[in-house]
């Protein structure tokens, strides 16, 4: 029962954090449609997976062995080693690949051959750059299950960037640079409070030993997550190589508006990963109670997403500039592949507890392949419906392999 209220508290946090984000995310949405064109949209869509895709190659993943393996190490001295370990490997291995990108700017810039690689994906590769620190701290609150500081830290974040953001749109029009200049602005001036807010429980000293047991950890996942980000993202790639950035722009804000149901999951996640990790790593006779917290996710989910289905139009009608109107449609069948995705993404705990991790990228890879060969097919007859139909299928599919093999641990 202890666990439950444990649990039932900090996804109340974890809710609010994320729907006040959410409800300020969502509030720009509309300013984005009346101040950016679509156009300039596209391009932020654009760069938004440039440094989604960086950041998985040039942090080796780094980030994601803290959640598990911080718990590897019982002494607190220790712990705070490993969180300085990460730290400095982090920051180490970014700057070298990131001076290697800028090096190689000649073909980088060919993932989005219509955008100039500066100073749009110059001024990304720093947001990512400057962010690494933040997200460090944004974690290790989660992993301590230290909710009310994790959504102030976090809701704190996102107040000071979108007034920047309004700012530099609204006021000083300047577009989509404006936006990401904004963003830099707000990673920078959050390095340092992030810096002050973390460095008391870290050891700012490189040991080989953990650095080498987290890349052990990590190194498999990065295959696994850029088959993730391929499955995630190769439609607005092949959007912006078949159609152009208009479509781009219209596809990527339906896309978003979609994700808005993620406040439910990220706050069950930020609030079940840490818990589901520490039971099933030292206190196994509790395993039916995670299933019977799983089951009522799925439930609570399912009738969201239906709901929000019903709606669709109306939201779009109500809130949304009339050249973004198209969206809506794109929004409906993004929700479709949100709420299959939703269902299926939790067995990939049990993959990361008995350390399966070679397995879930297998499962994802036959996604991702999936994904781009659907794609490929059928955006040049379907245009920008076409990816959405191939995210569906591709999801389905790979969340039923993903359940067959999940069985087993």
């Amino acid at each position: 029962m202890n666990e439950f209220k444990i649990l039932l508290k900090n996804i109340s946090i974890y809710t609010f954090g994320n729907i006040m984000n959410q409800a300020l995310g969502f509030i720009l949405i509309p300013i984005y449609s009346v101040y950016l064109s679509t156009e300039d949209y596209g391009i932020l869509s654009a760069m938004t997976l440039f440094i989604s895709l960086i950041s998985i190659i040039i942090t080796f993943s780094l980030d994601r062995s803290i959640y598990r393996c911080y718990y590897d190490y019982k002494n607190e001295d220790d712990q705070r080693v490993f969180l300085g370990t990460i730290i400095i490997g982090l920051f180490g291995v970014s700057l070298l690949f990131s001076a290697l990108i800028i090096l190689l700017s000649k073909y980088v810039g060919l993932i989005f051959s219509s955008i100039p690689f500066f100073p749009y994906y110059l001024l990304a590769l720093s947001i990512l750059y400057l962010s690494n620190l933040y997200k460090i701290t944004i974690i290790y609150y989660r992993l301590k299950e230290q909710s009310k500081k994790y959504v102030l830290f976090s809701l704190g974040y996102f107040l000071f960037n979108s007034f920047l953001i309004i700012a530099s749109v609204v006021f000083l029009r300047q577009g989509a640079v404006g936006k990401l200049y904004a963003n830099l602005i707000t990673n920078l001036v959050f390095f340092f409070i992030a810096f002050y807010a973390i460095k008391k429980n870290v050891v700012f000293r490189f040991n080989y030993t953990m650095f080498k047991s987290a890349l052990i950890y990590s190194l498999p996942i990065i295959p696994n997550l850029l088959s993730a980000f391929i499955l995630n993202v190769s439609d607005r790639i092949f959007i912006e190589k078949y159609i152009d950035l208009k479509s781009l722009g219209i596809y990527s804000l339906g896309y978003q508006l979609a994700g808005g149901l993620a406040v439910i999951g990220g706050a069950f996640y930020g609030a079940y990963n840490p818990m589901f990790f520490r039971i099933a790593n030292s206190e196994k006779e509790k395993k039916g109670y995670l299933k019977i917290v799983q089951d009522n996710y799925h439930l609570i989910i399912i009738f969201l997403h239906f709901l929000a289905l019903l709606f669709a139009e109306e939201l779009f009608i109500l809130l949304i500039d009339a050249k973004f109107h198209e969206s809506y449609q794109i929004f409906q069948l993004t929700l479709l592949a949100y709420l299959i995705t939703s269902i299926f993404d939790v067995l990939g705990l049990s993959f990361s507890q008995d350390k399966k991790m070679s397995v879930l990228m297998n499962v994802v890879i036959i996604g991702a392949l999936i994904n781009i060969l659907l794609n490929y097919y059928l955006i040049p007859i379907y245009g920008m419906y076409g990816a959405s139909y191939a995210t569906i299928i591709s999801f389905l599919i790979m969340g039923l392999v993903k359940y067959y093999f999940a069985r087993n641990y």
